[in-house]
């Protein structure tokens, strides 16, 4: 009987602690505190083009209701806020996380999972699969710093690369296998690409027939100017240190409206980039 009683105290003492596991302590209306803060996971890129081995991806969790998208600012190799990224939390406890956004082109969109935390990791899940973040904070170095400086004018309006990104924001790179050769770069809503299928290394090279594209987009309109025909344009390869791994050049480029002749040429100028190689 007095090991009885002994089990039942022990079970009593215990129920709180299980009770806590069992069940967010927080409100409908707050976020759960073991949210708040910044996490991240790296995963492994398996493009078929150049491209980096690895890309970054991260959240900050606020108790505001807020969460912003978190990158690596290129310079440094820390962590820090993507601008512009902010989105709203709908749903921030009893297992779910539910926030929206705004989707380029679309509009308002929302995003769901369920959470969990194992060996304090943060787990978040639905049907698209599993993504597990580790804890980090704003400023921890968590990748190597690199060169990466990519700017043009377009139309006299001037564009540079993202300093805060997936890491980097631009680079360069040739197929092992091939002389195909990729210039990428991502800006603010924007993009561009310039290929080379007969790259030879430092030289310059006349961007030919749908070697060119450009992306803009904002919250309901896009639009992507490619090369054709009629278009104009030269790289010029001053840089091409693969033991390195960095590239620099120049460019140029005129470009229509596809499939409309009447349009007004679009002039990109004064290009030039300093980027990282990938392979």
């Amino acid at each position: 009987m007095q090991k009885m009683k002994k089990i039942f105290i022990i079970f009593l003492l215990l129920f709180p602690i299980l009770l806590s596991n069992c069940s967010d302590p927080v409100s409908p209306d707050e976020v759960d505190a073991r949210l708040t803060g910044e996490w991240y996971f790296i995963y492994n890129n398996n493009s078929p083009n150049p491209s980096p081995e690895t890309t970054f991806t991260g959240i900050q969790i606020n108790s505001d209701k807020t969460i912003n998208s978190l990158g690596i600012e290129t310079n440094t190799g820390k962590v820090a806020v993507i601008k512009y990224s902010s989105k709203k939390i709908i749903k921030a406890n009893e297992r779910e996380l539910i926030w929206e956004y705004l989707l380029g082109g679309i509009g308002l969109s929302t995003i769901s999972y369920n959470y969990r935390f194992e060996n304090e990791k943060l787990i978040l899940s639905n049907e698209s699969g599993n993504l597990t973040y580790t804890k980090t904070k704003l400023g921890a170095q968590l990748i190597e710093p690199v060169t990466c400086n990519f700017s043009f004018e377009k139309d006299s309006i001037f564009y540079e690369n993202e300093k805060i990104s997936a890491y980097p924001s631009a680079y360069a790179g040739k197929i092992s296998t091939s002389d195909f050769f990729l210039l990428n770069a991502e800006m603010d809503h924007a993009f561009l690409n310039i290929w080379i299928d007969d790259f030879k290394g430092i030289g310059s090279y006349m961007i030919l027939h749908d070697k060119f594209e450009f992306g803009e987009f904002y919250s309901d309109v896009g639009i992507i100017l490619v090369s054709d025909s009629s278009s104009t344009g030269n790289i010029t390869i001053t840089q091409y240190d693969e033991v390195n791994r960095m590239c620099s050049g120049t460019f140029y480029f005129n470009a229509t409206m596809p499939d409309n002749p009447d349009s007004i040429a679009t002039v990109f100028k004064e290009g030039i980039f300093t980027v990282p190689i990938y392979n």
